[in-house]
């Protein structure tokens, strides 16, 4: 399943180095012009490292069980 939202996230790669070993990061950046503000990319984040401005995770993921129990 796809979310509305993925259209409007990118992705670039950056190499960071964290104490003293080099990696390569996938990131991923929402272009906040266009952003809905309906916290699709906060929970379908594979690392959880997403925000929504303005709510916790927890209450992103609550909306989205609430939303699922009622279908």
């Amino acid at each position: 399943m796809e979310f509305p939202s993925a259209a409007y996230i990118t992705y670039s790669e950056r190499e960071v180095v964290d104490r003293g070993v080099k990696d390569v990061r996938r990131l991923a950046s929402v272009n906040e012009a266009v952003c809905r503000g309906c916290g699709a990319c906060t929970v379908a984040c594979p690392s959880g490292a997403m925000d929504l401005k303005g709510f916790a995770n927890r209450q992103i993921m609550a909306e989205v069980d609430a939303i699922c129990r009622a279908k």
